[in-house]
């Protein structure tokens, strides 16, 4: 019975046997903890590398010509009203705004990039033809007496965002006479910068106009549907538009080569009147046009796969914690710090290749950098042929991963949380023997 008894006593395992794998766990979730604070902090540096590329951006785009909205053109008359007060009458000079019948612009956006080290601004410069045509008897829908209407002060104000953009005179074309715009605008009930002249204005007949705008900007070019019917049609040769605003175009193509895109706008599609009198709309809301900008930069990629940081070193630590548990080799903490530290150091290495060659390419060059030095330390740590193959095949199919979860934009939650179920049900398959109170036991 003593040997008997001696031999239950050896075989009964310890308490540190039987909570070794509840210990190691802990050990390496404070790792995982520990190495979040390194991961944030380049976080922090993507965010102040692309704070200093929109710094660039901004100044070569004040030196060139910001983003444009063009607005217009729209007609104001002044006129007074008169009113008494304590026996005394006052006048006030409030404006008549009136917009056009129908509003054509036609334009072919020349775009080029302009670079200050390694960062860069997409510009373009434009001659927009623009024409129409006033109908002056719209403002007798307003009621106003003719005598109170100043006629002699009539302008043409065309919005312009950034004034430093436009690059020739503009003359206009208004009836059988020729003006010429000059800066400011009579009102800013509308617009708060562009260009104006004085016109002569007829109430009782329809005033065509036309005139070419050369303007040059950056990033992308709005319009405004000032006309009861408006009509835009812009030509690039960029090949990454993105149409956006209040209106999609009605027809567009894009390609390899260049795009066209092809609005149509109604006064019924938008919330503000052809005219109105002493106040003003907020016309600004209807905007629309294209973006010459991608949606996503190498930055923001970057930052998205920093957000799986946690995800990386989780999965790797516990791939390596099964390999222990599996195999029956011990791997210190310190090994498993180094191994994080590499999986960090990834984001850094991401980073700083992506602004030299793009994103693609220097996700490819960081997540082979770091699948090799891992592969060759687990040779060194596990020093078993089957841990290495498995180590670097688990890394290999977890970097991918992260990189189509990254390419993808609707499907992305999708895809990613049917890759997580099929790990953890990897996990639960390959586990499922482990005696967990007895590490170093299997069951039958």
């Amino acid at each position: 019975m003593e040997p008997d008894t001696e031999q239950k006593s050896m075989s009964k395992p310890s308490f540190f046997d039987r909570y070794a794998a509840i210990i190691k766990m802990a050990t390496i979730g404070v790792l995982i903890l520990l190495l979040l604070i390194p991961s944030y902090m380049v976080m922090d540096i993507i965010k102040e590398r692309e704070r200093n590329q929109d710094s660039v951006q901004r100044e070569i785009s004040n030196k060139w010509g910001l983003a444009q909205t063009i607005s217009g053109p729209f007609v104001t008359i002044p006129y007074v009203v008169s009113y008494k007060r304590n026996n005394v009458v006052n006048t006030e000079t409030k404006y008549i705004q009136l917009l056009p019948e129908n509003l054509d612009i036609k334009g072919d956006l020349d775009t080029s990039q302009l670079k200050r080290g390694i960062y860069e601004v997409i510009t373009y410069a434009t001659k927009l033809n623009i024409k129409g045509k006033f109908l002056g008897s719209e403002i007798s829908k307003l009621n106003i007496p003719s005598e109170d209407i100043q006629w002699g002060k009539a302008t043409l104000n065309l919005g312009i965002t950034d004034l430093t953009g436009v690059r020739d005179a503009i003359s206009v074309k208004w009836g059988s006479d020729t003006f010429h715009f000059n800066p400011g605008v009579a009102t800013k009930e509308v617009v708060h910068s562009g260009v104006s002249s004085s016109i002569r204005f007829n109430n009782t007949a329809e005033t065509d106009f036309s005139f070419v705008l050369d303007i040059q900007g950056s990033n992308n070019i709005h319009f405004l549907p000032v006309g009861k019917e408006t009509n835009v049609y812009i030509t690039s040769k960029c090949p990454n538009p993105k149409f956006e605003g209040s209106f999609l175009p009605i027809d567009r193509n894009v390609e390899n080569n260049g795009f066209f895109g092809d609005w149509k706008v109604l006064h019924l599609n938008r919330n503000f009147p052809q005219v109105w009198a002493g106040g003003s709309q907020n016309i600004s809301q209807s905007w629309f046009g294209v973006s010459l900008m991608t949606d996503v930069d190498h930055y923001q990629k970057t930052m998205r796969s920093a957000k799986y940081a946690i995800l990386f070193i989780a999965m790797t630590f516990l791939t390596f914690f099964f390999m222990e548990i599996l195999n029956k080799r011990k791997i210190h903490p310190i090994q498993y710090i180094l191994i994080g530290l590499v999986l960090v150091l990834f984001y850094v290495l991401l980073l700083s290749l992506s602004e030299q060659v793009g994103f693609n390419v220097a996700y490819l060059i960081a997540s082979l950098a770091t699948i090799l030095l891992i592969t060759i330390y687990t040779v060194s740590a596990l020093k078993s042929r089957i841990n290495t193959v498995v180590m670097f095949t688990v890394l290999s199919v977890l970097y991918a991963f992260i990189f189509i979860i990254i390419q993808l934009a609707e499907y992305s939650l999708l895809f990613g949380s049917i890759g997580l179920f099929l790990f953890l049900a990897t996990v639960m398959l390959a586990s499922r023997k482990v005696n967990w109170y007895n590490i170093g036991a299997r069951e039958e």
